[in-house]
């Protein structure tokens, strides 16, 4: 039985989603409280609505590019680059959290990512 290629459509909406989750709403929630970085900047209504759909839409798409055409060299690699798409934006996210904590805490974070045991570290001194 051949297992059937993920679409680009759906897997644009599954990291889509992730993205939107992880990354796109905390940013824009950030900088809709902060408006003066904008003022700041001189930037125009043009510059803000391109970086917000740049920034929603561009790498869930490009991610879903790369599942659609993996998938269609061989269908079976479809889904596991989907879970790890899914997983690299998991632990990106968890990497700007504790990030995040260390700085309003003020302590060090470290902690390994994946099974090649790199070691990313945060230090507030």
């Amino acid at each position: 039985m051949s297992e059937r290629a993920i679409g680009f459509r759906r897997a644009a909406l599954h990291l889509g989603g992730l993205w939107a989750l992880a990354f796109a709403q905390p940013l824009f929630e950030l900088l809709g409280r902060n408006a003066q970085f904008f003022i700041a900047r001189g930037s125009t209504a043009g510059d803000i609505l391109l970086l917000a759909f740049g920034y929603a839409l561009v790498p869930p798409l490009a991610g879903a590019a790369v599942v659609w055409g993996l998938g269609r060299v061989r269908p079976a690699l479809g889904r596991p680059t989907v879970g790890a798409l899914a997983q690299l934006s998991d632990t990106l996210s968890t990497a700007l959290l504790l990030g995040v904590v260390a700085d309003v805490f003020g302590v060090g974070v470290s902690f390994r990512i994946g099974s090649g045991g790199r070691s990313i570290g945060h230090s507030s001194l």
